[in-house]
């Protein structure tokens, strides 16, 4: 027996399959990869490839349309590389439109190259997500993620822009039903 709620608003879009913007930013990457890979210097790496190097960024962004609809999130995304290779995480926390978010991803990064003064890196892993709807319920997913971060050097510190993926199975608590998802996020922000 399927529950449906009248007026539960919830961030994350029903979708016909996890997979679909997921395979769409493979073959972005696939096919910028190339390009990016052929510059020699990223500029990104210090000199002596054997050190470890920190970066975060504090980033925010907006689901919605704005007003009652709009749902602001923020939070961190942090890394340690040593030369192009290290790992990332990502971290942020969401309120309004009635609900609450938490998300929580991370996993191997790569730093493909730079293109002018922008470096491109990727990484990927597992993503866990979670709502608390203000009509008294939860809803959460676990499954595979995928992100796009560009860092535009300032004159102290970064400015940095992500686009991140996931997909998998949101399940609602107490309740028999299962919707597919593919949510994406847009993130600004500046660091280090």
């Amino acid at each position: 027996m399927s529950i449906q709620r009248e007026g539960s608003r919830g961030a994350l879009p029903a979708g016909r399959g996890s997979g679909g913007f997921l395979s769409i930013l493979a073959v972005f990457l696939l096919t910028a990869a190339p390009p990016l890979l052929a510059q020699t210097d990223t500029g990104a790496t210090s000199d002596a490839p054997d050190s470890y190097q920190p970066r975060a960024v504090v980033l925010g962004g907006a689901h919605g349309l704005g007003g009652d609809e709009l749902h602001p999130f923020g939070g961190v995304e942090a890394g340690l590389f040593r030369g192009r290779y290290g790992g990332m995480v990502l971290g942020q926390f969401g309120r309004g439109n009635e609900f609450e978010s938490l998300f929580l991803a991370g996993g191997p990064a790569v730093e493909l190259g730079v293109l002018g003064p922008v470096v491109f890196t990727v990484y990927g892993g597992l993503a866990w997500y979670q709502e608390e709807i203000d009509a008294g319920f939860s809803r959460d997913l676990t499954g595979p993620f995928a992100a796009l971060s560009l860092r535009y050097p300032l004159p102290l510190g970064v400015a940095g822009f992500t686009v991140s993926a996931w997909g998998g199975s949101l399940d609602d608590e107490g309740f028999e039903r299962s919707v597919g998802v593919t949510p994406v996020r847009f993130s600004l922000g500046l660091g280090l």
